[in-house]
């Protein structure tokens, strides 16, 4: 599956020529996706995965379900409050929550496996300004 991929058009994306060491590193993302799917899979939960329609409109450094992207870093060493009610403006990986306990019966039970990665955006003016 690596190989077809690296062959599709994908590879017009990347650098020419593409050598043993990257089709390697290929393969080995594959397997990975492929362990990973046949987990959730096997599991009786459902998984769902939250994107910005989805999510709080505005960042709280509380929220279960969002996490600032690094670009952010600089800005949450000073404070980590210091992008409170920022509005979201892009969700570069959405949230992924699975509902139902392990044998998948009870589905108000719920767990976040990964927070959604945001960008944020500017304050939202306070006031009119005439």
């Amino acid at each position: 599956m690596a190989q077809e991929f690296l062959a599709s058009n994908a590879s017009h994306l990347m650098r020419k020529p593409i050598g043993e060491a990257l089709e390697r590193e290929f393969q080995s993302v594959f397997l990975e996706a492929g362990d990973i799917s046949l987990k959730l899979a096997t599991q009786k939960r459902e998984v769902v995965l939250d994107n910005i329609n989805d999510l709080p409109t505005l960042y709280s450094h509380r929220s279960a379900l969002l996490e600032p992207h690094p670009l952010h870093n600089a800005q949450l060493d000073d404070d980590e409050r210091s992008l409170e009610k920022l509005p979201l403006l892009v969700v570069v990986q959405p949230a992924v929550t699975l509902f139902g306990d392990i044998e998948g019966i009870d589905m108000r039970v719920s767990s976040v496996i990964s927070k959604a990665i945001v960008w944020l955006g500017a304050r939202p003016p306070t006031g009119r300004h005439d």
